[in-house]
């Protein structure tokens, strides 16, 4: 029988009733309590629950060596993060003594009166509910405050968010952005990542015998080049398997790509010669595969299986043979302050490599100064360029390859010039970067945040997650007297109140729970949502509108000049595209009319 287009849709409406699939669809009203149970296809991921933290003892020393990092409860629930190559030792129940290395202190909220203090050689700093590091090293202690405020003993003046003090200094000064000099943090934050680990991160081979069982390979070969050019990298990894077994195996190749990175090459080694790859959709390529899988051929065909993860089928892999396969793909490096930051994500899920090596040329870095808090790496010159180099035998693929090449220590009054060249179709280009020093000192600000989150049907569960983290961590380093308004856009627009609230702990879960129980349903009718948010922005003294979502617009007004023009005068935009599709055009124009902000972030990356 065939159906109408609108019996059909009355049809499927029907079966969703009879599901119970849509008997919680009108959403909550301003001040009205969420519904109890929300389907799970229709609201948010559950947030990953924490691991289990058991308190510090007192007397406890905690010692990291290189490239090991940690993340503690301390027995007042303030969690203690330790870097690598540091030494200290809880001396009290909120007493720690820094012997040397960096330390960061998320201190709980605590009665008036009592402090979480770190003692170092030079210096004791004490904290009453706030976030900062201190740093103890020959030059002396330092300290960097990211929320709050703190007391350096010897110090007159306290030492507020956004300040740092010097190793010798006796006066707080402009700190550079704490996202950037505490980037050690980036993976261990509570909820850091919302997307498992991959287990075949570094790429992995997985084969099969001809029962299904799975076979295990020998790695014995890992090489990595990594090319870095005007502020993009391009990296290429060798591997060469071996089939100890002597039977013939068939097997698939996996490769999860970093969060901002393009493929760009993937080929196999047959009998000697490069055989190149190609990119199919799942279904073609499962189809070709297995017309020649029975030809005994190598198929080369490379199947994109959801996220960042790549795979490719490898047959056949012969008896005591190896198999080499090699990839490649570019992605432009972070930068800030003249550093620019390389990872090269480990994991390896087939345990240790016989030889392991890497290479990389960075292009006219030769003046460039250079550091690794994960490998050593011999350093040579060769005609301006820089070269780092570093191998092992035997060695299990652990640990992330991080690179920071630039300036060593980040300032964020310095003056930075830096010239390239280079030649192309006969013509010769020249380049220049210039970043201005601009020395001020910090202001605390208050500001009055409109929260602009997407609820519509093009928001699956773990972008909808990922947005509920997002508003979550903003909200967490808002200034104390700063309020709040949160509202959510489909076809319409919901408010969590009627008004804006002061930023509190539980006004902070309150608007976590308003979102995770949010449906994501319907269109989105930017336009109205833009409106409805107007008389918010207008009643605040210092409006910020944070816009969380695409920012694509699939009913009402979708010209970006004039959704722009909707936002009230004084008012700035933060645009913040969750996923990667997103209306880049439209944040855009929005922040630049309102000197406002915008960016992009993938579920798959560090959220918090």
């Amino acid at each position: 029988m065939t159906l109408c287009p609108l019996r059909q849709l009355l049809a499927v409406l029907a079966a969703l009733c009879a599901l119970g699939a849509l008997a919680a669809l009108p959403g909550p009203t301003p001040n009205a309590a969420p519904p109890r149970e929300a389907p799970a296809t229709l609201t948010s991921r559950p947030r990953p629950a924490p691991a289990a933290e058991k308190a510090l003892a007192v007397g406890s020393e905690i010692t990291t060596g290189i490239g090991e990092r940690r993340r503690l409860r301390l027995p007042d629930g303030s969690a203690l993060y330790v870097n690598q190559k540091t030494t200290v030792r809880l001396t009290g129940r909120s007493q720690l003594t820094l012997a040397a290395g960096e330390v960061f202190l998320d201190v709980a909220p605590r009665k008036k009166g009592e402090a979480l203090s770190v003692k170092t050689a030079k210096r004791e700093v004490s904290s009453a509910g706030t976030k900062f590091a201190v740093r103890a090293d020959d030059k002396g202690t330092s300290v960097l405050v990211a929320s709050g405020r703190v007391k350096v003993r010897g110090v007159e003046a306290p030492v507020r968010a956004g300040q740092q003090l010097s190793a010798t200094g006796e006066t707080p000064t402009a700190a550079p952005r704490v996202s950037h000099a505490l980037a050690w943090l980036r993976d261990l934050l509570p909820g850091a990542s919302l997307v498992p680990a991959s287990p075949h991160a570094g790429g992995a081979l997985v084969a099969r015998d001809p029962n299904g069982q799975e076979a295990k390979l020998a790695l014995r070969r890992y090489h990595v080049d990594v090319h870095v050019e005007d502020g993009f990298a391009r990296t290429t990894i060798d591997q060469t398997y071996f089939n100890a077994s002597s039977e013939r195996l068939e097997g698939t190749f996996y490769f999860p790509l970093p969060p901002d990175a393009s493929l760009s090459r993937l080929a196999m080694y047959v009998d000697g010669r490069r055989m190149e790859g190609g990119m199919a959709e799942r279904d073609y390529a499962r189809s070709v595969y297995e017309t020649i899988r029975y030809t005994q051929r190598d198929p080369a065909l490379l199947e994109w299986v959801d996220g960042s993860t790549f795979k490719m089928r490898v047959f056949p892999l012969e008896a005591r043979q190896e198999k080499r396969i090699l990839l490649s793909y570019t992605q432009k490096l972070p930068g800030l302050y003249g550093q620019q930051s390389y990872r090269l994500p480990a994991g390896h899920s087939l345990g240790k490599v016989a030889n392991w090596s890497f290479h990389a040329r960075v292009k006219g870095g030769a003046a460039l100064g250079y550091g690794s808090p994960s490998h050593a790496f011999k350093v040579t010159k060769n005609g301006g360029d820089l070269l780092l180099d570093a191998s092992a035998k035997n060695t299990a693929l652990d640990r992330d390859v991080v690179l920071d090449l630039g300036a060593s220590e980040a300032r964020a009054d310095d003056e930075a010039v830096r010239f390239s060249s280079m030649a192309q179709d006969g013509a010769k280009y020249l380049m220049v970067r210039y970043r201005p020093g601009l020395a001020a000192e910090p202001v605390r600000q208050r500001r009055d945040w409109v929260f602009l989150v997407e609820t519509s049907g093009d928001r699956d569960p773990l972008l909808a997650r990922t947005q509920v983290e997002v508003v979550r961590a903003l909200l967490q380093n808002a200034e104390p007297d700063d309020t709040f308004a949160l509202l959510t856009a489909n076809t319409r627009t919901r408010a969590l109140h009627d008004g804006a609230q002061p930023v509190t702990p539980s006004a902070i879960e309150s608007a976590s729970r308003f979102l995770e129980q949010a449906h994501l349903i319907g269109a989105l009718d930017l336009g109205r949502a833009l409106g409805d948010a107007k008389p918010y922005l207008e009643a605040g003294r210092a409006p910020y509108l944070v816009h969380v979502g695409s920012g694509v617009p699939s009913m009402g007004e979708r010209r970006h000049d004039v959704l722009a023009a909707k936002l009230p005068k004084g008012a700035r935009y933060v645009g913040i595209g969750v996923g990667r599709r997103w209306n880049r055009a439209l944040m855009k124009v929005a922040a630049e009319r309102t000197a406002g902000l915008f960016a992009q972030i993938n579920p798959d990356e560090p959220v918090a």
